[in-house]
């Protein structure tokens, strides 16, 4: 029970609480390395692009993809995050 309180206390606080301007800084360089580091490997292009091909019925280079996360803003992560961890939508899986 305390650990599942303290889980939902941290949701609570991301959802409330906007990223700083270095920890977006940092999670935007973070994004953009690991996906410049996917394009050295031919399988995970390959993937990349069926499934954005699947998802959305048109490919992304690797410069569209890194514009876009450069253009995500700390209010852009808090609605995702109020959308994604809203707690009425949660489900708990309890082993008793």
């Amino acid at each position: 029970d305390r650990c599942v309180a303290l889980v939902y206390k941290v949701l609570a606080d991301i959802r409330k609480n906007s990223l700083s301007s270095m920890q977006l800084s940092a999670a935007k360089k973070q994004m953009v390395g690991q996906v410049c580091v996917d394009t050295d490997n031919h399988e995970n292009v390959a993937l990349g692009l069926g499934k954005s091909f699947l998802r959305f019925g048109r490919d992304s280079s690797v410069q569209e993809v890194c514009r876009k996360i450069e253009a995500i803003t700390s209010s852009d992560i808090l609605e995702v995050a109020n959308e994604v961890l809203d707690e009425a939508s949660l489900s708990l899986l309890s082993f008793q």
